[in-house]
């Protein structure tokens, strides 16, 4: 019998009610099993001495389209997945694009995952983006784990990393290391707030806070901000020039009063500090000027400087603890001044004391046979261990398995030896320390 369009509207709203319901059953089930993405934490991601298995599912056109054209900043959807605790977080339409200066690659590009690209306001774990660090500047891959924990221990606001495999297409891309992303999550984990403002900077050519005149253009193209980016060139820059300029006024023993309320002299001595001990050749007093940094500027308070990218550490064994100290402006006129010379060196005590310290660490991947490793030189042996075999099977590393080796045993005699060095270099150096004039601490 032929049904009749009522009997035929019918039946069809039966089948969609039925599979309407199959539908929520099956997402049910699959929720259940993934788990909802906020019943983890960035806490959970960044978890010390673990290793995390990414997964980002996106359109094989565009993963080919991203390497390609890596040098280009086009973001395209995808989702990302990550277990932690045996449950499954997921957040879904993600962008990602390629990132960096140096380290950017069609091979195995580094990556920024922007969660709230395309939705409005998500969130991944209480994050809004991960940064993703390919790894290919640093044969041993842990210069910049290793550091960070450092500096960490001795209160510097540094980001918190954990390496990653990473998986695209369920197609293992490489040994990666995430890095939380320098935003306003993170100014509310270090400092409580994130009201004020923050800037990256971005080296154009070799500058050591000196005056550059009063044209906030020339500062603007130096210091991007990443919030309140719509306020006035005076609100974003005026701060800059007025620092500069007040700094080439200043004598040493007046830094303290002069630059207290505008800068936090003290925090940024401890991060120079903390980089010339671990030889790092490309920061806050770096080589060729101010590189790797950002800097925030609270509503109410001093300014402070958070450390990027540490894959330039471990320069030198015999690399000088004031190297680029004279050179750089702000810490030439600071270590002028007896007091905060006194801190500058006691940073770097600390970090003897810190790295040189037997017994302490709490790698549950170092034995009983590694008790007699000094706390730095056992941090690098775990983070080895940890990485080690998705090291060697990384398909697109631009080293080999001996020179990844080699790199890690160069880094753990670094890690092994540098305390006595420093240690050296503070005797040595004492007599010019004790009558040093402005801007005579060159280093070495």
């Amino acid at each position: 019998m032929r049904e009749t369009m009522t009997d035929a509207g019918r039946r069809f709203a039966r089948l969609r009610t039925w599979g309407l319901r199959l539908c929520l059953a099956v997402a049910c089930v699959a929720g259940a099993a993934a788990g909802p993405a906020g019943a983890q934490t960035a806490d959970d991601l960044f978890a010390p001495f673990t290793i995390r298995d990414i997964r980002l599912t996106m359109s094989e056109r565009d993963w080919a389209a991203l390497r390609e054209h890596y040098l280009e900043n086009t973001y395209y959807t995808c989702d990302v997945r990550v277990v932690l605790g045996g449950q499954e977080a997921v957040v879904r339409n993600a962008g990602v694009r390629s990132r960096g200066t140096g380290s950017r690659s069609g091979t195995k590009p580094a990556l920024k995952i922007d969660i709230s690209r395309y939705v409005k306001g998500q969130r991944f774990l209480g994050l809004r983006s991960i940064i993703l660090r390919n790894l290919l500047q640093d044969a041993s891959m842990v210069h910049e784990y290793v550091t960070f924990e450092l500096e960490r221990r001795l209160g510097l606001p540094v980001p918190r990393t954990v390496f990653v495999r990473l998986f695209v297409n369920d197609a293992y891309a490489g040994l990666y290391e995430a890095i939380e992303d320098v935003d306003e999550e993170f100014l509310d984990r270090v400092n409580g707030e994130h009201a004020g403002y923050l800037y990256e900077y971005a080296w154009l050519y070799p500058y050591y806070f000196q005056y550059l005149g009063p044209d906030l253009e020339r500062y603007a193209e130096l210091w991007e901000p990443k919030t309140r980016d719509s306020e006035p060139a005076g609100a974003l820059w005026g701060p800059f020039e007025a620092l500069s300029r007040t700094l080439e006024q200043t004598r040493p023993e007046d830094v303290p009063s002069a630059l207290g309320g505008a800068i936090d002299v003290s925090q940024v001595l401890r991060l120079a500090a903390a980089d010339n001990f671990m030889a790092d050749w490309d920061g806050v007093v770096g080589y060729a000027g101010l590189n790797n940094i950002y800097l925030y500027r609270p509503l109410n308070g001093p300014a402070f400087v958070v450390p990027w990218d540490k894959d330039n550490t471990f320069h030198a064994l015999d690399y000088g603890v004031f190297e680029g100290t004279g050179q750089n402006l702000l810490t030439a006129r600071a270590l002028a001044n007896p007091r905060l010379r006194a801190e500058y060196v006691g940073t770097l005590r600390r970090a003897m004391a810190f790295s040189s310290a037997v017994g302490v660490n709490e790698s549950p991947l170092l034995g009983p046979g590694d008790q007699g490793l000094g706390w730095l030189e056992g941090l690098v042996e775990a983070a080895a261990r940890l990485i080690r075999k998705s090291a060697w099977s990384d398909p697109f590393k631009p080293y080999t398995n001996q020179q990844f080796e080699a790199a890690i045993a160069d880094a753990k005699r670094f890690a092994r030896l540098r305390a006595g060095v420093v240690d050296a270099q503070l005797a040595g150096a004492r007599a010019v320390l004790a009558g040093a004039a402005e801007g005579q601490l060159t280093g070495r």
